[in-house]
Formats: structure tokens, C-alpha cells, sequence
């Protein structure tokens, strides 16, 4: 039966069969049919375990790659941080460090809201009272004292790179 399975498949090849139709040709058919599903079964198989590799590949490259990008970004931020410069212009990019904002953090907020209203630094909505964040830090800034049962996070400086490509001018 294999023989005339693969001799229709074969005929297949060249150019549509007709023929009579009965059970033995049906059953026939249906078994050519199997084979060809195992034939595409096996091509989907084998083109996943090569996207399988192929992920697998592109991962470990870029994890190589992004550890060297880190390597390097990270000695040109000590360069940028050794000198009294904010920006760096030159010919493939550019260096900036930029301070960042101070922020204001409630750690104790029963401690918070005694003094809180003490100062006038609390926003009053309807049936709630909330901290004031920015009314603190505006307190603290201008005082120098910090309201118990909050923190003081000073802004710290990030530093960034952008590079130039093509005819760009590198500026954000």
C-alpha cells in the first residue's frame, strides 16, 4: 500500500491525478495525506529548533554585547564626572550630567502630620488631610530643617550619552 501512497504523491508532483473515486482510492488518499502531514510536521519541527537556536543566539549576543555597551558607558560617566563640565560635545556624541530633583519622603506619617500642621504643610481636601510634598520641600529648602518623620533625598547628578548618526547633529 506504501508503494501506491508514494506513486500517487509522486504523480502528484508532475500533475493533478483524476481518477474514479472508491473506498480503496479514498483510504489510499487519506493515507498520502497522513504522510504529508508528517512531512510538514517534521519541516515546522526542525524550522522551531532553528528559531529556537537562533533566539538562543541573538540572547547571548546581545547580553555580550549590552555588558560591554555598560563597560563603556560606565568609564565615560567617571570621565564626565572628573570634569567641571555639565556637557560634552564631541564628534560621536555627546556627555551630560544632569542634577536631578530633590524629593521629600514621608517615613513616619503620624510623626509627619503633628508637625505638618504645626507648618501649614498639609493640603486639605474635603474630609481628608494629605501631605504636601512640594509645600515641604519648599519648607525644607527654606529653612533647613527637615519635618520629623520625613526623609531628605537630595537630587542626584545622572549622567547620559546620546550618539550621532548619520547627518544628525547629536542634540536632543
Amino acid at each position: 500500500m506504501s508503494t501506491v501512497v508514494d506513486e500517487i504523491l509522486e504523480k502528484t508532483e508532475e500533475e493533478p491525478i483524476f481518477f474514479e473515486w472508491d473506498r480503496l482510492k479514498c483510504d489510499i488518499t487519506l493515507s498520502a495525506l497522513q504522510k504529508l502531514q508528517d512531512e510538514l510536521d517534521n519541516v515546522n519541527k526542525l524550522a522551531n529548533e532553528e528559531f529556537r537556536m537562533i533566539e538562543e543566539y541573538r540572547q547571548k549576543e546581545a547580553e555580550r554585547i549590552g555588558k560591554k555597551m555598560n563597560w563603556l558607558a560606565l568609564n565615560l560617566e567617571k570621565y564626565a564626572r572628573s570634569t567641571d563640565e555639565k556637557t560634552i560635545r564631541l564628534p560621536h556624541g555627546v556627555l551630560k550630567l544632569r542634577q536631578g530633583r530633590d524629593r521629600i519622603e514621608i517615613d513616619d506619617k503620624l510623626k509627619f502630620l503633628e508637625a505638618a500642621k504645626k507648618y501649614g504643610l498639609l493640603r486639605t481636601t474635603p474630609a481628608k488631610d494629605e501631605p504636601d510634598l512640594v509645600a515641604t520641600l519648599s519648607y525644607v529648602k527654606k529653612t533647613g530643617e527637615i519635618p520629623p518623620g520625613t526623609k531628605y533625598i537630595p537630587g542626584t547628578t545622572n549622567f547620559s550619552y546620546s550618539l550621532k548618526k548619520g547627518e544628525d547633529d547629536g542634540n536632543e
